[in-house]
């Protein structure tokens, strides 16, 4: 598996000719497999974390935008372990990095060698140096922000790639979504079976027996979905996580490299404490995936629902999913920018706090103290 091939699982470019580079001046400096590979990685944008774990657990540590490779001594080649699941796993196939091949573990421990997966094994976790690349505001390396109408990526798209390095759990929450708004339909199915039933004659014998069936057919429906409501939110709070680490890895690798004249255009300390924005955008996207998600599909379904009674209900729901989607275009027009226009002025405020705190005897002086309130107001 070369570099090139490594790095399109991850999503990203590196040139043939820079992964040759980086591949052969690994092997002239280092002997050992894993070595050379995080040599070569660290050459090509990439950063590869060598672990020593038993391959059972070391396997668990794989995702899409981390694989996990080890180094098959069988067919003297890395084995790239794309996905982690309770019975098999998925590698990437050789020469192919978009098409997986599923194995089991025990398979997997045959290929490596070892007699058994409690075997402890050497293994490398592959990141990209610049885990956040795709939500940054500057233009992607390679591209001339001068030749371009827009310097900077849209707050829409960088949203869109935030999504995107999570499809995954996104898919996964968006099927719990679904099953949560079709169980939902069971309180107002069982509300017209109740209701049908006294109508009926609710005080005989076979009716009782009826509700009573209603009654527990409810309960184990509205139990599932407290369980699957739990689903999606551990789910969720799983995406929030990545979220901050991958934010975190990025501003961590982007800091020490800023350029020294930067600082004299900016204020640096006061620059960095917008990264806490970070949480805005984990708390906005949990928001989004599960009351937003859940709210669409519920009201599709329930209008859906509602329409098979009668063609006139079916008009209602027309209009008012009309109505629904002209509100939110009429109120949510410059919302974007009157957000971005807020956290600015924020983090203003809290930068004047901390000059205030920096010089704390300075504003003590005559003046000092009422100068402090009305720049912060």
């Amino acid at each position: 598996m070369t570099l090139v091939q490594m790095a399109a699982i991850l999503g990203s470019d590196v040139e043939p000719e820079r992964a040759r580079l980086a591949i052969q001046h690994a092997t002239q400096v280092q002997s050992d497999p894993l070595a050379q590979l995080s040599a070569s990685a660290a050459g090509a944008g990439m950063q590869v974390s060598p672990v020593r774990l038993p391959l059972s657990e070391a396997v668990w540590q794989a995702h899409a935008d981390s694989p996990v490779v080890i180094w098959s001594t069988v067919e003297n080649r890395w084995l790239v372990i794309t996905y982690a699941g309770w019975f098999n796993l998925r590698l990437a196939d050789g020469e192919h990095p978009t098409h997986r091949v599923t194995i089991t573990r025990q398979a997997l421990a045959h290929l490596v060698g070892v007699e058994s997966v409690h075997a402890v094994v050497e293994a490398g976790i592959v990141r990209l140096d610049r885990a956040a690349q795709a939500m940054s505001g500057a233009p992607p390396p390679g591209h001339d922000a001068q030749s371009h109408d827009h310097a900077t990526v849209s707050p829409a798209r960088r949203f869109i790639a935030l999504l995107l390095a999570e499809k995954q759990e996104i898919r996964t929450l968006l099927m719990f979504s679904v099953i949560s708004a079709l169980l939902y339909l069971a309180v107002p199915l069982a509300v017209d079976a109740i209701v049908s039933n006294l109508a009926f004659g609710g005080q005989s014998r076979p009716y009782l027996q009826a509700l009573v069936v209603v009654s527990l057919a409810l309960f184990a429906c509205l139990g599932l979905q407290a369980v699957v409501s739990g689903f999606q939110f551990y789910v969720s709070d799983m995406i929030q996580r990545r979220i901050f680490v991958r934010a975190a890895s990025d501003l961590a690798y982007r800091l020490p490299r800023v350029k020294a004249q930067v600082h004299d255009e900016v204020h640096a300390p006061e620059m960095v404490n917008r990264f806490l924005d970070v949480v805005t955008a984990q708390k906005s996207t949990a928001l989004l995936l599960l009351d937003g998600v859940n709210l669409v599909f519920g009201g599709l379904i329930g209008m859906l629902l509602l329409s098979l009674y009668h063609p006139l209900l079916l008009l209602f729901a027309a209009v008012l999913l009309l109505l629904i989607i002209v509100s939110l275009w009429l109120l949510g027009r410059g919302a974007v920018d009157t957000s971005i226009e807020e956290s600015r002025m924020k983090y203003d405020l809290v930068n004047w706090f901390e000059e205030v705190a920096h010089f704390p005897f300075l504003f003590k002086g005559p003046g000092g103290s009422r100068m402090a309130y009305e720049r912060a107001n």
